[in-house]
C-alpha cells in the first residue's frame, strides 16, 4: 500500500466545558474514510466508539473494523519537558533537577498501557441497543483494530523533536514567536 493512502488523525476534540466529553465530527470521518484506503483514528481514550455506533448502528461499525480499513491509535504517550519533575521521575531524581528555563524534552508513556485500554473500553457498555454479548464482541474487535508505534518510531519522533527545538525548525518559529 503506498503510504499516502494512509492516514493517522482525530476525527475529534475535548470538549473546553467538559473534559470528560469529546466533540466527534463524523463529517470528517466519513469523509476521510472515502478518500483513504486506511484510516487509522488517533483516538481519545476510545470515546469515539459509542458515537460510531450511534451514528452507523452496531452492525456496520463491527464490519468497517473487520474489513481492515479503519484502525484505532489509542496510545497514552507524549513528549514534555522533564527538566523539573525530580519527584515524580526516576531518571530525573539521579540526574537532579534542571535549573529554571532549561528544558529536558522525554517520551512519557503510561506504565500501565492494558490498564488503561481496559478501562476506556468500559464506556462501550454504555452504549445504548447493544446486548451484552454485542458489547463483549465489539470491545474485542476493537482491541484487535489497535495499532502501536514500535518502539524504535518513538524514539525517531523524539529525536527529531528535540533536534526541531534545538534548531528551530520551522513548526517552533511558528509555535513560539
Amino acid at each position: 500500500m503506498n503510504f499516502r493512502n494512509r492516514l493517522l488523525v482525530s476525527a475529534a476534540e475535548v470538549k473546553a466545558e467538559d473534559r470528560e466529553q469529546i466533540e466527534f465530527f463524523a463529517a470528517e470521518f466519513v469523509e476521510r474514510l472515502i478518500l483513504f484506503e486506511e484510516y487509522i483514528l488517533q483516538s481519545i481514550r476510545l470515546k469515539e466508539i459509542p458515537h460510531l455506533v450511534r451514528l452507523f448502528g452496531y452492525s456496520p461499525v463491527l464490519e468497517l473494523l473487520k474489513s481492515g480499513k479503519l484502525k484505532i491509535y489509542c496510545d497514552a504517550v507524549t513528549i514534555a519537558s522533564t527538566g523539573q519533575a525530580g519527584g515524580a521521575l526516576e531518571s530525573r531524581k539521579i540526574k537532579g533537577n534542571l535549573p529554571l528555563g532549561s528544558y529536558c524534552l522525554d517520551m512519557i508513556r503510561i506504565a500501565f498501557h492494558r490498564d488503561y485500554i481496559s478501562k476506556n473500553l468500559q464506556q462501550i457498555h454504555e452504549i445504548n441497543g447493544i446486548s451484552h454479548k454485542e458489547t463483549k464482541k465489539l470491545k474485542l474487535t476493537v482491541i484487535e483494530k489497535l495499532v502501536s508505534f514500535p518502539e524504535p518510531a518513538l524514539k525517531q519522533i523524539q529525536t527529531q523533536t528535540i533536534a526541531d527545538v534545538k534548531n528551530q525548525g520551522p513548526a517552533v518559529k511558528i509555535a513560539i514567536p
